[in-house]
């Protein structure tokens, strides 16, 4: 698929280096995975931690998420090494990632930062950028929770300031967050498969005795995504749907996923 999209071949500069800053790397069990916003991305974080001899914590898997990410900062992203070293990892590392339906992340991501958390980054400084991108498109919008409804969010989305500016990393496709046609990935795991995908990565990582897979009722009390969609995208009119389909149309083709219809979407049954 790489090469149907023109990008086969690994052709690496050394301004290239800031592409791989979500790329972590452990060097002692020659291991790299890049971690994808709203992908069990905290839960995969907390598998990698336990890896790492250094971070004085017994039990990563029972860390708080706020935990997590601050002790991320202490590992190492691979933008951090030079050229030859990061070829090296590169071609010799289990490279791993885990990727998930494309529409279904997107919503998740603005399901989880407008609907279900206050942080006052999105809140305050997103939302308000998106109003004064959707709302100049259209005034007849009604606010949902967090003063930004889908429609508006997917309005910022397409918005040609948006694009030159570049999208946050929990909306960013994976194909820009992870490079899948520079980085050689042998270990792709999928959220619709998570247990058995997280069960085959521990075993490849061999501390499948160390770590307990938790269910997602364990660690997530929410009703799933996936079983909301229809919900908000039923709001969504027909040409915006398109157009941000098509944002996403190379980790659709990379991660061969089918590429939905609007239909599809609204056919999803809704389990609350």
């Amino acid at each position: 698929m790489c090469h149907r999209l023109g990008k086969h071949g690994y052709k690496f500069q050394d301004k290239q280096k800031m592409r791989f800053k979500h790329i972590l790397v452990d060097d002692k069990n020659k291991a790299m995975f890049c971690y994808v916003p709203k992908v069990a991305c905290t839960y995969l974080l907390r598998i990698f931690l336990s890896l790492n001899d250094n971070n004085n914590v017994s039990n990563p898997i029972l860390l708080k998420g706020k935990d997590v990410h601050i002790l991320k900062k202490k590992l190492t992203n691979l933008d951090r090494y030079s050229k030859p070293e990061i070829e090296y990892r590169i071609n010799h590392y289990k490279n791993i990632i885990f990727v998930r339906e494309p529409l279904e992340r997107v919503f998740s991501a603005f399901r989880n930062k407008f609907i279900l958390t206050n942080d006052p980054r999105f809140i305050d400084y997103v939302s308000s950028k998106i109003k004064s991108i959707s709302r100049n498109i259209s005034s007849k919008m009604s606010p949902d929770k967090g003063g930004v409804n889908f429609t508006e969010f997917v309005q910022y989305l397409l918005h040609w300031r948006t694009i030159e500016e570049g999208y946050n990393e929990h909306w960013d496709s994976v194909s820009n967050l992870c490079h899948p046609c520079l980085v050689k990935y042998n270990f792709i795991g999928k959220y619709e498969s998570f247990k058995k995908d997280v069960a085959a990565l521990l075993k490849l990582l061999s501390i499948e005795d160390r770590v307990k897979f938790q269910k997602r009722e364990e660690y997530y009390k929410h009703v799933p995504s996936a079983d909301m969609m229809s919900k908000y995208f039923k709001t969504l009119p027909q040409e915006l749907f398109e157009d941000l389909r098509h944002i996403y149309i190379q980790d659709y083709l990379l991660f061969n996923y089918k590429i939905p219809s609007i239909e599809h979407i609204l056919k999803r049954q809704v389990s609350f």
